[in-house]
């Protein structure tokens, strides 16, 4: 049972308005400098793949504010962004996730002997536009039921298409300067895995219509070994697998680059928690709780009483309503009732702690770190 914290994604703007009179680089001129020092790799087989070329662009473009998006691949895998950024026609965004790089010095080492190069071309500033923190939680008894509540944020799901379980949940706006999500890591990996493997089994038959590949070779040799290949990649993800992911944008960030660790913990990471809606006490609510859950309701349209009293559970799962001298009805969590009052009622819901808990700490075991592998994309050198 694990709780790991990683930096899962990291977008970079450079900022060439100081350039003053001299030409401002082309996103052509970024993509040629970059190249140049991933190619110089040894055995990578690094490819540039301009937007007109990936099936996805448009939806990249749109969700990036981007004019145009070039991608730096390995393999098949995506391994840098290179983007334009509408109405900053001095800023360039690189797109990435630090894991490849953290893994790979002779990577990071081509990252920032391209980015020195280009500063001593034209020299620019740079800042964070978007870190996400990821949390992956493997093995832990009730993950799948664990959530956060935020009262008055925007939260939505989304659904697996073949069965009623949850896929992904998210809390906050995409558009918001810090939102987070929760989703199943182990079913994501397991249909990327099945993609991949059905993209290369169409490309091979492509081949094999070609005439260059043997119809017998295919199939007797080929395809069972790429079966097998697929069967244990998707046999080493760990089967409870579930990935909590924040996301902080530029005005969250200080100095360009610094992350304030508390805001985090305090706008998310300590309202995570395994609740239990189905030990809601009082019948009514929990009706509701259910019906919320499932998407047949909406919490605005509760009436107002029972939307207070849901709303109090949810986020404390420990309420009491009392009415003071004149009458006047309150809810609070049950610890906050003054003294001498008569409750009327008291609504409570089970809630667990053990998996956020440590999810909290190992935020506060982490983060220096990742901040300080923020920090090393901008020791350009000399």
């Amino acid at each position: 049972m694990t709780v790991d914290t990683t930096l899962d994604r990291l977008s970079l703007i450079l900022d060439f308005s100081s350039v003053g009179n001299n030409r401002v680089p082309t996103i052509d001129d970024v993509i040629d400098i970059l190249g140049y020092f991933f190619l110089e790799i040894p055995d990578e087989g690094f490819v540039v793949v301009p937007d007109r070329h990936f099936d996805s662009a448009e939806f990249v473009k749109k969700s990036m504010g981007a004019d145009e998006t070039n991608f730096f691949w390995h393999g098949s895998t995506p391994v840098m962004n290179v983007s334009s950024v509408k109405g900053q026609p001095t800023y360039i965004r690189l797109d990435f996730n630090p894991k490849r790089f953290r893994e790979d010095n002779q990577l990071f080492d081509a990252l920032m002997d391209a980015l020195s190069d280009l500063n001593q071309e034209w020299p620019f500033t740079m800042h964070v536009s978007q870190a996400d923190f990821a949390f992956s939680i493997t093995n832990e008894t009730g993950a799948e039921n664990m959530w956060l509540w935020r009262l008055g944020a925007t939260t939505s799901k989304i659904m697996y298409s073949r069965s009623s379980a949850v896929a992904t949940r998210y809390s906050g706006k995409r558009s918001s300067d810090i939102y987070a999500k929760y989703y199943d890591k182990h079913q994501e990996q397991v249909d990327t895995i099945v993609n991949r493997y059905r993209a290369e089994k169409i490309r091979l038959k492509t081949l094999k219509n070609d005439g260059l590949i043997d119809d017998e070779e295919l199939n007797q040799l080929i395809l069972p070994a790429l079966a097998e290949m697929k069967k244990n990649e998707i046999d080493d993800i760990p089967e409870d697998y579930w990935r909590f992911e924040v996301t902080v944008r530029t005005p969250l960030f200080l100095n360009d680059r610094e992350f304030n660790k508390d805001v985090v913990v305090d706008r998310f990471l300590d309202k995570l928690s395994i609740r239990n809606i189905e030990s809601i006490n009082n019948p009514v609510i929990r009706a509701v709780a259910i019906a919320i859950d499932s998407d047949k309701v909406k919490r605005n349209e509760l009436p107002p009483s029972v939307k207070k009293k849901y709303s109090g559970v949810m986020q404390w799962g420990d309420v009491s309503g009392y009415y003071d001298d004149d009458r006047h009805y309150h809810l609070v969590k049950t610890d906050n009732v003054p003294e001498g009052v008569r409750i009327s009622h008291r609504i409570t819901m089970e809630l667990d702690d053990k998996i956020s808990s440590k999810v909290v700490q190992s935020w506060l075991d982490k983060s220096s770190g990742i901040q300080d592998e923020i920090n090393s994309y901008f020791n350009l050198r000399s």
